[in-house]
């Protein structure tokens, strides 16, 4: 029928959009950031999520990555409801500060961790040919 042939056009057309280059344009940093997530082990072979990418789903407010890679490396163990909050926060402000403010040991230490973190992440980033800022 007129009809069916139509809609046999139409998802033709559909899938010829699909496959072309266009649509493929973002293939290949998709691919990278997913080897990145198979690295970290977010997500096991066939993309299947593990647990740690199912708490880095669970992180809206600020770095995913880094946060999640923080709770699994133990950083908030140790640390009191209030520091946990300090370095949350820390992660959240945008804000620039002419003042280095002063820091309690156990402060000192999350900040050491978090900067170690960070930059291994943009390490990894960086050799998977991410770009990041």
């Amino acid at each position: 029928t007129q009809s069916t042939w139509e809609t046999l056009q139409n998802e033709v057309a559909r899938l010829q959009v699909a496959l072309s280059d266009d649509a493929l344009e973002l293939l290949p940093e998709y691919n990278r950031r997913l080897a990145v997530l198979e690295t970290l082990r977010y997500v096991g072979e066939g993309a299947g999520v593990q647990l740690k990418g199912r708490v880095a789903c669970e992180v809206n407010t600020c770095d995913t990555l880094l946060v999640t890679e923080l709770v699994f490396e133990n950083l908030f163990t140790d640390l009191e409801p209030s520091e946990i909050a300090a370095v949350l926060s820390a992660m959240l402000f945008k804000g620039k500060s002419t003042s280095e403010p002063r820091l309690v040991p156990t402060l000192a230490r999350a900040k050491a961790a978090v900067t170690a973190t960070a930059k291994r992440l943009l390490g990894m980033q960086a050799e998977f040919g991410i770009p990041v800022d």
